[in-house]
């Protein structure tokens, strides 16, 4: 019997290990403050090296975001869009107005935790947790709260 026992915990300890190093392998990015992403996002730039994708209504998105196309983003909470300049001047427009004044709209750039661009981000929430992967996926989630406090952004 003590052979089973020991296989049993051994095969025990061999799982734990193994989902604990599948876990390590996700890394958490970070949300910056950018003006120059604020000023394309205000101009309308669309960059061809992006895929966008936003939150919310088609009318005033809650947020919008462009993921590099090095990465994929593996969110379902998002909706694709084949983001044009006129489309993203009359959301953001939309965006900045339906926005409390006292705390504004966030222009970020995503970060991996190495401080590699992922992309940008557009937003009154100015806080998400950003999940990167090595394998180069992405997920992006929101904390949903229209304030200007906190961690996210900075």
């Amino acid at each position: 019997m003590p052979k089973v026992n020991f296989c049993r915990y051994f095969l025990l300890a061999c799982v734990a290990a193994l989902a604990w190093g599948c876990v390590s392998l996700d890394q958490y990015g970070s949300l910056s403050l950018d003006s120059s992403v604020r000023e394309a996002f205000t101009t309308g730039e669309v960059s061809r090296n992006q895929v966008y994708y936003i939150m919310g209504s088609r009318v005033t998105p809650d947020a919008i975001i462009g993921i590099n196309k090095a990465f994929t983003l593996n969110d379902d909470s998002w909706q694709p869009v084949d983001m044009t300049p006129d489309m993203l001047s009359q959301w953001v427009g939309r965006m900045d107005t339906s926005a409390d004044p006292t705390k504004g709209v966030a222009a970020a750039a995503i970060y991996d935790n190495q401080g590699q661009a992922v992309g940008v981000w557009y937003s009154p929430w100015q806080e998400a947790t950003i999940l990167v992967t090595k394998e180069n996926q992405v997920v992006v989630h929101p904390a949903k709260t229209k304030s200007a406090g906190g961690g996210g952004c900075g």
